[in-house]
Formats: C-alpha cells, structure tokens, sequence
C-alpha cells in the first residue's frame, strides 16, 4: 500500500547507511569525479564556488549535458 519497511539499528532508530546503501545501489549511483578539487567551500551554507575556466568547446557542443556534469561533480565533491 505504499509503505516501505526501513532497516532498524535500534528500537526507533534507523539505520542510515543500509538505506543509503539501498538508494545508492538502487539507483545505480556513482560518488567518482572526474574532476581535481579545487573549489572553494561554504559547508555552513552548503556551497562550493568552481573558479576554474570554463571548457568552452563543450559547453558550446552540449551546454545541458556540460552544465549537469559540471554541477553534478562540484556537489559531488562537497558531499565526499
């Protein structure tokens, strides 16, 4: 009925990294980058500023595609 069962540590507790293990497999999801790590982060305001040149060629070939990899490893990288 739509209700999905969660992994239990403890009475009342969930346990986060085996339904993050889940969704990460489920989804199929990677946490590599490409990329060095060379922003500059505001973790108390969950940021990360890229000051590196943009790739202009790629952008110009395929600007949705460049920009979704480019902010998809930026956060990536935060979260690691």
């Amino acid at each position: 009925t739509g209700h999905v069962a969660r992994p239990m540590a403890a009475e009342g507790t969930v346990d986060v990294r085996s339904l993050l293990g889940e969704t990460t497999r489920s989804a199929g999801a990677d946490a590599s980058v490409e990329r060095p790590d060379t922003l500059t982060y505001d973790l108390g305001g969950l940021v990360a500023y890229a000051t590196d040149d943009v790739d202009e060629a790629a952008l110009a070939h395929d600007r949705e595609s460049y920009l979704r990899s480019a902010a998809r490893e930026c956060t990536q990288l935060m979260f690691n």
